[in-house]
């Protein structure tokens, strides 16, 4: 909580109310009963007064937190679905669910970067859960690592340099097409 002048060090009667930006926000003691800041707290700061970001970014952040978990909740089913899915169709020891999903995830993830920052207009809550908790959840680069790390391990050294540069090449044209045609849009 930023310390602000107490209304009598600015020339004014103290009253128990918050002040944001020049207007009543809550009374102190509606704070104190929503857990938002008690009394003695904003006593104690010598004031009566609490910036409004100081409450905006608190009840953001519980809201970035309830995006993220949707998000991630999403990510994770669309990932495990599409993986399944493309290693059913495949039926190969070759992670081509991962390949697919981390070249997908490489577009869908550039796309929508671009979209929502130079076409869409999210709050950044909303965007946050929809690219760091869904396509967080969806991709899947730790999964791609430990994946060419076993093919190394297994002794499948051309495999596993095949997988690393598809993943890495065919990502970056992903990305590149994503950025691409949200800009055409």
């Amino acid at each position: 909580m930023q310390k602000w002048p107490s209304r009598t060090q600015q020339g004014m009667a103290p009253r128990d109310a918050v002040i944001v930006e020049g207007e009543v926000l809550k009374e102190v003691s509606g704070l104190q009963q929503q857990g938002m800041a008690s009394i003695g707290e904003l006593r104690a700061t010598g004031c009566l007064a609490v910036h409004a970001s100081t409450l905006v970014k608190r009840k953001e952040h519980e809201v970035i937190y309830l995006y993220l978990a949707v998000g991630g909740v999403l990510g994770v089913w669309a990932r495990y679905g599409l993986t399944r899915a493309v290693q059913g169709v495949t039926s190969s020891d070759f992670p081509f669910g991962t390949l697919v999903v981390n070249v997908a995830g490489s577009f869908i993830l550039a796309f929508l970067f671009v979209l929502t920052l130079e076409r869409l207009t999210l709050s950044p809550p909303v965007r946050t859960g929809i690219l760091t908790g869904g396509l967080g959840a969806f991709t899947t680069f730790s999964t791609f690592i430990m994946e060419t790390m076993v093919l190394f391990e297994r002794g499948e050294t051309l495999k596993a340099a095949s997988y690393l540069v598809a993943s890495v090449v065919l990502g970056l044209l992903a990305a590149f097409a994503g950025l691409y045609l949200s800009r055409k849009l």
